[in-house]
């Protein structure tokens, strides 16, 4: 007798939220902190589409959400060990604005990149981001 995995009740929903992205769609979701918009970092229309909606000016980074400390590590790879340690005894959602990794296998927009050369990343918990952001990789 083989048993099937229950599903999340959202996980259908999230497929097509992921279809949406891959497709260069903006969508909005629930995150660990608020209802966001949301789009792939790497596709630059749309991330100038959530610029657009937001009327926001590309010289105003947004944060970026990363699904696992892997991904933080590869966006931010220079992350001092006091941020690592931060991120893990914060009991709430934690941003850590730091250098962008020239090294980065990600070609994110520009706007997603301070003056100073770094961005905002958040490392969410919430299952459903976490879904979302893993299969659009």
């Amino acid at each position: 007798m083989s048993r099937k995995k229950a599903r999340a009740p959202w996980h259908e929903d999230a497929l097509k939220a992921i279809a949406c992205l891959k497709n260069g769609g903006v969508i909005l979701h629930a995150t660990d902190t608020v209802w966001g918009l949301a789009a792939d970092a790497t596709h630059l229309a749309a991330v100038e589409r959530v610029f657009q909606i937001k009327e926001r000016s590309l010289d105003q980074p947004m944060l970026m959400l990363a699904s696992n400390s892997r991904m933080v590590e590869v966006i931010q790879h220079e992350l001092p060990e006091e941020a690592w340690e931060l991120m893990e005894v914060c009991d709430r959602p934690l941003t850590v604005i730091a250098p962008f990794s020239p090294q980065c296998r990600h070609a994110l927009h520009p706007a997603l990149i301070n003056k100073q050369g770094a961005c905002a990343v958040r490392l969410t918990e919430d299952p459903y981001c976490q879904f979302i952001i893993e299969a659009s990789e």
